[in-house]
């Protein structure tokens, strides 16, 4: 079972045509319109897939808020305040302590700082730049140890460079120059950080602009596995804008994934790479694109166009790609600003003026098989959740050979139930949570698939062994 952002899916009905599980929820008002940017960084975080919580961070008025919802975003706390600050990120490690780094305005040097704080342990917030330079768009990501990857841009030896620091609770490293390439000129900025296989490796890709350079646009990578760093390389290369790289927040259960700005089609568009791929172009200027994937099984994909709305494009292995925009789907007038996501969360800054508002939506599983209606199948699942006995429930009009696939939340099928029953009243299939060979499933979401003939519907079960 995957073990990072599936567990947002524990609450999921599967409906069709991508449609939202909830309308937008709004969480708060905010005096700016950036309130869920820049992209680079994560504002939404969860830990265990048995738990309903999911916290966020945003800023508003030159600080740093907190807010959290106990019932997987159907109504949010009061947002409280963290720090003065900016553009801070938030993730959650294995103790399920919450992790926060952000910028602050030195009033006496005027220039910004990147500090870290933890919101678990009562101790004052950490300066992690500790440069006299402008220190700028930090981001974090926590691995399996509990340790605490920090990057940010720094301007005090030029033009801005990408650090790297660590922290444990204990020792916090040295600080590592990250982009040590190009020439003295090329100024290197926003970079975003995740784990990835193999080996737990810790990704930081960035946007670098080099005027010295034929190809003045780079999208660079570079990562560190164990205590040794990669050299740098490059996503991608070109004399026409790239930039606003942000990395899927996949803790280690997936190759990279990444997306960025890309003009070379000679419009500005959302470019993803890795998992399924996705995105598509657009007529308008598409900016601050970030993304969620599995693999093969199912990716989420937003970015922000010229006019003020957001795109999505999701990918589900049972049906392919659908797409539209909050607009369109949602029938929102207002303008939509800087959209952030974790799986299927995803936050985004609203209004066309002052107050502006921080909305949520959960966008739940993008699998194209359609809502049951009258003529279509009915599928009961008891109990949901299971320890592991499970009955399947059903009507059988008509005689058909019954089955249900069950498949895990990467699309292996773990499992087929068949049946030959002929009485057109209802009927019942019974799954002991084991696989196809006889072993227990772990814990965790699985979807079940029923077909009779050529319908079919698919909803999804709980198996905790808890």
């Amino acid at each position: 079972m995957n073990k990072r952002y599936v567990l947002i899916l524990i609450s999921m009905v599967f409906i069709g045509s991508v449609k939202a599980q909830f309308e937008p929820v709004l969480i708060c008002s905010t005096n700016v319109s950036d309130a869920t940017g820049p992209n680079n960084s994560h504002k939404i975080a969860m830990r265990h897939e048995s738990n309903d919580t999911i916290h966020i961070v945003f800023h508003c008025n030159d600080s740093v808020k907190y807010v959290r919802s106990c019932n997987r975003g159907l109504t949010w706390e009061t947002p409280r305040n963290v720090a003065k600050g900016i553009y801070p990120a938030i993730d959650i490690d294995q103790r399920g302590y919450r992790h926060v780094v952000y910028q602050v305005y030195d009033t006496i040097n005027y220039t910004y700082e990147v500090y870290y704080y933890c919101l678990d342990i009562r101790s004052p917030p950490r300066n992690i730049s500790e440069t006299p330079g402008n220190s700028i768009n930090p981001s974090l990501v926590v691995d399996q140890n509990n340790v605490v990857h920090i990057v940010w841009a720094d301007a005090t030896h030029g033009p801005y460079r990408i650090y790297y620091r660590n922290y444990d609770f204990v020792n916090l490293s040295d600080t590592f120059y990250v982009s040590q390439y190009g020439s003295n000129e090329a100024i290197h900025t926003r970079p975003a950080i995740g784990i990835y296989e193999p080996n737990d490796r810790i990704y930081v890709a960035w946007q670098c602009y080099d005027p010295l350079c034929y190809t003045h646009y780079w999208i660079h990578y570079r990562y560190r596995e164990t205590t040794a760093w990669s050299d740098v390389d490059a996503l991608e290369s070109n004399w026409l804008a790239l930039g606003s790289p942000s990395l899927d927040f996949c803790h280690g259960e997936d190759e990279l994934s990444a997306c960025w700005q890309d003009s070379s089609s000679g419009n500005m568009e959302a470019h993803f790479h890795g998992g399924n791929g996705g995105g598509y172009n657009t007529t308008g200027y598409s900016t601050a694109p970030v993304l969620s994937t599995i693999g093969t099984t199912w990716s989420y994909l937003f970015w922000q166009d010229n006019d003020y709305d957001i795109f999505y494009h999701f990918y589900y292995f049972m049906s392919g790609w659908s797409s539209s925009t909050f607009r369109q789907r949602f029938q929102i007038e207002e303008a939509m600003f800087y959209p952030n996501c974790t799986g299927c969360y995803c936050i985004w800054t609203q209004g066309d003026d002052y107050p502006y508002k921080v909305y949520f939506c959960d966008f739940g599983l993008p699998v194209g098989i359609k809502q049951k209606t009258g003529n279509d199948l009915d599928l009961r699942i008891e109990p949901n959740p299971s320890n592991g006995l499970v009955k399947f429930s059903y009507i059988l009009n008509f005689g058909r050979e019954v089955r249900i696939s069950v498949y895990d939340i990467r699309g292996k099928k773990v499992k087929t139930i068949t049946s030959n029953q002929q009485n057109p009243i209802e009927n019942s299939l019974f799954w002991n949570g084991t696989d196809d060979l006889g072993r227990k499933v772990p814990s965790g979401i699985y979807l079940c698939n029923l077909k009779i003939g050529g319908k079919q519907t698919t909803k999804k079960i709980v198996i905790n062994r808890n």
